[in-house]
Order: structure tokens, then sequence, then C-alpha cells
């Protein structure tokens, strides 16, 4: 027979296998970090704006991201090990994209000193890379993975209201706009031209939760971020509205508009329906004027087109090393201001990286959609996850061409979290059965993670 001690024994030694990790609790609260990040930081993004409150040398915006910066990297330093051939291959992308980006910095800072721009420069694109991942190797199951789509559902809200706020009392509408005649609010953000694509991946992760549960209140919180973006009447997220919707209504047809693409049905639907009613009470006046100048090349796309053929024939003349290594930052900024006379990045992505860090600066932007096609693909392409996933990569993709992101971390942010999370939700269900019936039909189980 068993005797006390001997139970005692098992019982103390039955206790210490259950002890917590200390490195799986720092991962839940890097988990709920993300997701208080996704709401407190368009809050504190239009409180800076508004109040252009500092701390030092530095705005309020930027001393709170450096604090979450380092709070970031704390908690990557003490993350359990990477799980999974997935996130390991994705954790090893970022450190690839951070030693691009690193090498980048140091060849500027050679040629041309410490310029406090491109270190701000680098420092965002640090952070949003940083987060990444932290999100790639915390979020690691279903559980984790909803409650960082929430966080970022929420902060998709808050921007929005801010938008329609601003619209409808005239407190925030866009000054540049308005010159041209044309009525749009990008709420107490600096521009509209990132959040207005945050606010439709806010859309469709809203849209995507309304499969698991409330399928209609999530379905009004999408209707409410697509018309925000709407009204911010920024091109490049009206085209990204466009091919996300074109996408799901495809991956619809080819789903045979079943059980599983019932959500994006919906959406769909919603989305005709709301742009009627819209296009009724706001009008299409100022939609029309926004896209009145295609017909002229000189300014077409607001000069995008003359700002891409000088960052072309910017890298095509360059130097061996400007082509390889880049001009940098700075050095971005005054070649288009001594082609232009103005001092402003290229509005798109590929050629931003290609003047900024040359071939290395394409390099280090391939790696990062490879990383998010990685994620996407371990996601079966007949689930509900696939297909979300691969919208928001079209909003990011068309966002990134027309308009660039990489320099916007809170947006880009936005984007790698929104696809880590969706792609860590792997189906419980049956082929054809989402996810809460199943959960009522089947007894509790631990979720899987996504790994395969």
């Amino acid at each position: 027979m068993v005797n006390n001690i001997q139970i005692r024994q098992l019982l103390a030694s039955r206790a210490l296998s259950e002890a917590p990790d200390p490195r799986a609790r720092r991962g839940r609260i890097g988990i709920f970090l993300l997701a208080i990040l996704a709401v407190i930081d368009p809050i504190v993004n239009q409180i800076n704006n508004v109040y252009e409150l500092a701390i030092g040398p530095l705005s309020l915006l930027q001393a709170t991201r450096g604090l979450v910066l380092i709070a970031v990297v704390w908690i990557a330093a003490m993350l359990p090990p990477t799980q999974g051939r997935v996130a390991r291959m994705v954790s090893h992308i970022t450190l690839a994209i951070g030693a691009g980006v690193a090498v980048i910095a140091i060849n500027d800072t050679l040629w041309s000193g410490l310029e406090v721009s491109n270190l701000i420069a680098y420092v965002q694109i640090a952070y949003w890379l940083t987060i990444w991942y932290v999100g790639v190797r915390a979020i690691t199951d279903a559980a984790s993975a909803l409650i960082v789509a929430k966080g970022l559902v929420v902060g998709a809200v808050i921007t929005g209201a801010s938008v329609y706020y601003g619209y409808i009392t005239g407190a925030a509408l866009e000054t540049i706009y308005g010159q041209a005649g044309v009525e749009a609010s990008a709420g107490w953000f600096i521009s509209a031209k990132g959040i207005a694509g945050s606010l439709i991946a806010g859309a469709l992760l809203a849209a995507y939760l309304g499969y698991r549960r409330y399928p209609w209140t999530s379905l009004l919180l999408a209707l409410f971020c697509m018309g925000a973006s709407f009204l911010t009447y920024a091109r490049s997220g009206l085209v990204a509205m466009c091919a996300a919707l074109v996408w799901l209504f495809m991956w619809s047809m080819r789903s045979r508009f079943n059980l599983r693409a019932s959500w994006a049905s919906r959406l769909l639907l919603a989305s005709l329906c709301g742009a009627i009613i819209l296009a009724a009470s706001v009008g299409t006046d100022d939609l029309v004027m926004r896209w009145g100048d295609l017909d002229d090349p000189d300014k077409a796309g607001s000069g995008r087109l003359q700002l891409w053929s000088v960052a072309a024939r910017s890298f095509i003349n360059g130097s061996l090393g400007e082509k390889l290594f880049g001009r940098g930052f700075q050095g971005m900024l005054d070649m288009v201001y001594a082609s232009l006379g103005i001092a402003i990045h290229t509005h798109n992505d590929l050629l931003d990286m290609l003047v900024v860090g040359g071939v290395l600066g394409m390099i280090v932007l391939v790696l990062m959609f490879a990383g998010l096609v990685v994620q996407i693909r371990a996601t079966r392409s007949s689930s509900p996850e696939f297909a979300v996933a691969v919208a928001i990569l079209l909003v990011l993709g068309c966002q990134s061409f027309f308009t660039g992101q990489l320099f916007l971390p809170d947006v880009m942010t936005f984007y790698l979290l929104a696809i880590t999370a969706v792609s860590a939700c792997v189906q419980e269900a049956g082929p054809f059965q989402p996810v809460f019936v199943a959960r009522a039909t089947r007894p509790a189980q631990t979720l899987l993670t996504y790994d395969p």
C-alpha cells in the first residue's frame, strides 16, 4: 500500500510539474500587450496630434512607442523556444529583415552621418518588425489569436469613430483635399493614407470573427469600418477595398457559397447595400472629384507618376554603392526635393526601398511579403482563415504599391498582427461546420496550434 509519505511526494511532484513556466507566462503577457497596444495606439496617436505633447526631445507618441519597443524586446528575449515549422521559418525571416535594415542604416550613417530623420525612419521599421516577431512566437493557438484579433477590431472601431466624428462635425476635415473641393476626414490622424487600409483590415477581421460568434454585430462593425475608410477618400484605400471584396467573391464562388463562406457572403451583400446607402446620403461628387486628375499624366494620382519616374531614374543613374545599399532615408527626401521641389517619399514601398536601401532594400521588402505568404500557406485554402488572410494581404499590397506603408509603424503592425492572428486560428470544426457550432456538439478539447 502507498503510505502518506509517498502520497505527499506524488502530490508535490505533480504540483511542480504543473507549475506555470515563467517564459510561458511572459508569452501570455505578450499576447495581452499586443491586444492592448492595438487599442491604445490610435488613442495616443490622436492625442499627440491634437495637443502636440512632448516628453523632452520626443513627442508623446514617440516616447510611448519607445517604451512599447523596450517592453516588446524584453518579452521577445524571454519567450519560450519557438515551436512549429512555420513559426520558426517566419521568425528567421524577421531576423533576416532586421539584419538587412541594420546594414542599410549603418551604411547610411557612414556616408551621411547620424541624421535624426534617418534614425526615426529605421526605428519605425524596427518597431513593427519586433512586434511581428513577438506576435509570431507568442500567438500559437486560436485562443491567443482571438484575443489579439479582437483588440485589433476595437482599435479599428476607435479609428473609424474618429473619422465619422471629424466628418460630421467638420472638425477634422482634410485641408489638402478641401483645397480641391473634397470633404474628407482622417479623424485626428496625420494622414488618411495609412488608416484607410487598417480600417479595411479591421473590417475584414470583424466579419471573420462573426463566423465564430455574433455574426450580425460583427457585420455592423465591419460596415462601420468600411464606411469610415470610404470617408477618408484615400484612393489607395478604395482600390484595396475593392480588391479584397473581389477576392472574397471569388473565394466564395469556389466554396460554392457554403456554410463556411457565409460570413463572406453576408459581407459582400452588406457592402453592396452600404455602398448604395452611402452614395444616396453623401453623394458621389467628392468621389468623382478625387479621381478627376487621371486625365492629366503630370497630376495623376496626386503626382505619383512623377514621383515614381524620379525614383526609378535615381536608382538607374546611381553609383554602384547606391544601387546596392541605397541613399538612405534622408537621401531619398533630398533627391525628391532636388527633382520636384518637395521633400516627400516616393509613395511606393518598392521604390522607397530601392532608393533608401538599393537592392538590399528590395530584398528586405520581398522577405516581408514572403514571411506573410508562409503564414498564409499554413492554412487550408478552403478555410475562412485563408480567405481573410489573403484579403488582408491584398489590402497591404494595394496600399504598399499606391501609397507606401513601411514607414507607418502603427499601420504595418496592424496588417502583420492581423495576418499572424488569423493564420493561427486553426479550425476545430468539421469541413463545413463553423467553430461555434462544433463546440456545441462535441466535448471541449485543447486548442491546436496552427503549424502543420
